[in-house]
């Protein structure tokens, strides 16, 4: 029985540093209450390890360097508008395609609503 717990709790934190600190609701809806609550309590501690570290700094983004700061994505779900970091104003609707800056779309590319095109 352990071993299987252990095992469930690894492939959560691989899940975890796969996607960051947003675990899509496909995942999560296969979890158990403890294995949520297991989750939310993972997030704190790294919240709060990065809280106390000298520089800021999101451990649970991509550790790999991007080759280039913008990105072309495909819309896979209605986003609605979002404020790029730039002030901007951007309309993001299904089967859309957009040249934008990595940073500003991170999040709704790890949630599966924007696709990276690969280009």
């Amino acid at each position: 029985m352990l071993v299987y717990v252990d095992h469930r709790l690894n492939k959560i934190m691989e899940i975890f540093w796969e996607y960051g600190s947003v675990i899509p609701k496909e995942f999560m809806e296969y979890m158990s209450n403890d294995e949520k609550l297991f989750v939310q309590q993972y997030k704190k501690m790294i919240n709060d390890y990065e809280s106390n570290l000298p520089i800021e700094l999101d451990l649970a983004k991509d550790i790999e360097v991007p080759t280039s700061a913008n990105i072309e994505v495909r819309v896979m779900r209605d986003c609605g508008s979002i404020i790029t970091k730039n002030g901007s104003t951007l309309e993001l609707k299904k089967d859309t395609i957009h040249y934008v800056c990595r940073e500003d779309v991170e999040n709704l590319i790890i949630q599966g609503h924007l696709k990276p095109t690969g280009l």
